[in-house]
């Protein structure tokens, strides 16, 4: 039997017509998108930081004499 999700809000046009809209995602899916989001931050300035770091310890060694 199809009719109208149980989340859904029924606006009456006018007889025989309606517009049915459902209610926007869940706070929990935005939760879980914002915690996918910084993980992802988190790994990426973590390979960032470690990319510059092995780039540049060399060049500090050199300017600091030490071999």
């Amino acid at each position: 039997m199809a009719g109208p999700r149980d989340d859904a809000k029924e606006i009456i046009l006018s007889p025989g017509e309606y517009i049915c809209m459902y209610s926007s995602p869940s706070p929990a899916g935005r939760s879980y998108t914002l915690l996918i989001f910084s993980i992802s931050l988190a790994i990426f300035m973590s390979s960032l930081d470690g990319t510059i770091v092995n780039i540049a310890l060399p060049t500090i060694s050199e300017a600091f004499g030490i071999s």
